[in-house]
């Protein structure tokens, strides 16, 4: 009875040894379990960031390349201006020339019309024939007349060419006005645009 009480005793001993050890067990798993799902919390947040991080990364790509097609399109609007500039003076200084040639060729027509005007008397088909010492001197005379008669239509004929050549220039010359109105407007744009992309940058 003693070996049998004793053999009790042993058991009673072991089991008592043994709970403690089946509840820190289950504590270790239930820590476990609460670190598994505090990792995963982590890694849902982890991917979260990461996707966010690509959005950005992305955008921001986006962003230079619209701020490098701004640049670009600015540099070519300056080299356009600057030719387009050289084009316009071009032109003026041809109408400044044709408008000149213009206004010594009028002047000098007026005069010569200011003459016959005042010598009209004189010089008058009656005048010349009464004037002239033979029907060979009046056919001279004659041929003069009209050589001077054809020499004014000829300069007459020049001016109105001039004047519609001095009309296309000034057509022209508007033109590139105007070209160079809307060239100025667009490369202001474009630089207010790059203003706004480069801050865009900048905050992302």
């Amino acid at each position: 009875m003693k070996k049998i009480g004793s053999l009790f005793l042993v058991l009673a001993l072991l089991l008592t040894a043994m709970v403690p050890s089946f509840a820190t067990i289950e504590e270790q798993e239930q820590r476990l379990e609460d670190l598994e799902n505090q990792r995963q919390l982590k890694q849902e947040d982890i991917d979260a960031t990461s996707s966010e991080i690509s959005l950005t990364q992305a955008s921001i790509e986006e962003v230079i390349a619209e701020k490098n097609r701004l640049e670009e399109q600015i540099k070519q609007t300056d080299l356009d201006i600057i030719e387009k500039q050289e084009d316009l003076a071009k032109v003026q200084a041809e109408l400044k020339e044709a408008r000149a040639e213009v206004l010594a060729q009028q002047e000098d027509f007026g005069g010569r019309l200011r003459v016959m005007y005042l010598n009209k008397d004189s010089e008058s088909f009656l005048s010349l024939l009464l004037k002239s010492r033979s029907i060979e001197d009046f056919l001279t005379k004659i041929d003069f007349m009209k050589s001077i008669a054809d020499e004014d239509q000829r300069v007459l004929d020049d001016l109105k060419e001039k004047q519609v050549a001095i009309e296309k220039l000034e057509k022209v010359e508007q033109e590139n006005l105007a070209d160079l109105h809307i060239m100025q407007e667009s490369l202001e744009k474009d630089k207010a645009s790059l203003v706004a992309v480069e801050q865009a940058l900048e905050a992302r």
